[in-house]
């Protein structure tokens, strides 16, 4: 069997999608299942060695972070022989081109959604209404299969008039040797200056969707009565001066710090001594970062949204959406007042039992052999 994944993006380039795909073709490879990649070349240049091809094609012009080029793809897969394209992101005009194109090349195409894609603005909100009414459903429905995250992303897309029969429900992994949870964190505690603190950490894109503003009125509401806390903010984006503006506006810089994107050895060892993760996004996928903190065995809050509570509901403190006082309350009952140990066993159990590697890939490879078997 020949796979061709194909993704906009793919390693040096980082994300979770990108992560996922690297993880999956590797384990695949390793499976005995002839892999190759198509993606973009973003960043031009990479020095990522891998068992398998990596065919990278240089994109005519990027929209709404979306790279875009037809007739390269095309003709690049003109020559190529495999038996499944796995094409990755819905909204991925390259997913887009092979998908609405498949009858040029003939083989099933399975189209695998890495969550769905929610609009940051009123042009965002209006652009992706069209596509989803059209572009988007119009892929979708020719697609063999489709791979969703969540059941609560697959109803989405079945209301889009695709067939609840041909989507299959399959989670994101983690693989725990991916993570040195050895590692000294005297360095941290140092360079951050956390000697003595009740440690929060967030770690995500400072967006609006990722809800940062507030876990910042939560913790201001907590502010008087406990002087040792400390946010710390890992991540970056466009919405950060709005945040930081926030802070201000509070008043307690010097309980939150925001240290953008940093060293990997540095972001485990956060991890490490971090005390409570705390995830405030308004709407998400399968959040990676939750099982990393599980990973850590941390205790984890967030808003009770419907994808987080679908695979969470028994082992993340869910508060309601947007209520930054029990939010508050909840932060300072787990740092001061109850035992998590509970809530992080079970984390650690959820995380062997649904979302370990080897359980996804072989549930990913079904899906291949459903789809050859007709």
């Amino acid at each position: 069997m020949k796979v061709l994944m194909v993704t906009p993006y793919f390693l040096p380039h980082i994300g979770g999608m990108e992560l996922f795909v690297y993880r999956l073709s590797n384990l695949l490879y390793e499976k005995g299942i002839d892999i190759e990649v198509l993606t973009y070349a973003i960043p031009s240049k990479s020095n990522l060695v891998t068992e398998y091809r990596v065919e990278r094609i240089k994109p005519t012009l990027t929209a709404m972070r979306n790279p875009i080029s037809f007739f390269n793809v095309l003709k690049t897969m003109k020559d190529k022989k495999f038996d499944i394209v796995h094409a990755h992101d819905e909204h991925a005009f390259l997913t887009n081109i092979v998908t609405l194109n498949k009858s040029k090349f003939n083989k099933p195409v399975i189209v695998h959604s890495h969550g769905l894609f929610y609009p940051e603005n009123i042009f965002e909100n209006i652009m992706i209404k069209m596509y989803n009414r059209s572009l988007g459903k119009w892929t979708l429905r020719r697609a063999d299969r489709i791979i969703a995250l969540s059941f609560s992303d697959a109803k989405f897309i079945e209301q889009l008039n695709v067939s609840r029969e041909k989507i299959d429900v399959i989670p994101n992994a983690i693989s725990p040797e991916d993570y040195k949870r050895d590692i000294d964190v005297d360095f941290v505690i140092d360079k951050y200056k956390l000697r003595n603190k009740k440690i929060i950490l967030y770690v995500g894109s400072i967006i609006k969707r990722k809800g940062l503003n507030f876990l910042i009125d939560a913790i201001s509401q907590i502010r008087e009565r406990k002087n040792n806390l400390k946010l710390l903010v890992v991540g970056d984006g466009k919405y950060r001066k709005d945040c930081e503006s926030l802070v201000n506006k509070h008043n307690f810089q010097e309980k939150i710090a925001f240290l953008g994107r940093i060293p990997k050895t540095d972001l485990t060892a956060l991890f490490k001594i971090s005390d409570v993760f705390v995830l405030p996004s308004l709407v998400e996928g399968v959040p990676t970062v939750i099982l990393e903190a599980m990973l850590f065995n941390k205790p984890v809050i967030a808003f009770d949204i419907p994808e987080i509570h679908e695979y969470f509901k028994d082992s993340v403190y869910l508060v309601p959406i947007k209520d930054t006082r029990k939010m508050a309350e909840t932060i300072e009952n787990v740092l001061y007042n109850s035992s998590s140990e509970k809530m992080i066993k079970k984390g650690t159990n959820l995380i062997k039992d649904v979302f370990s590697w080897s359980s996804i890939t072989e549930r990913i490879i079904k899906v291949y052999e459903n789809v050859l078997s007709g």
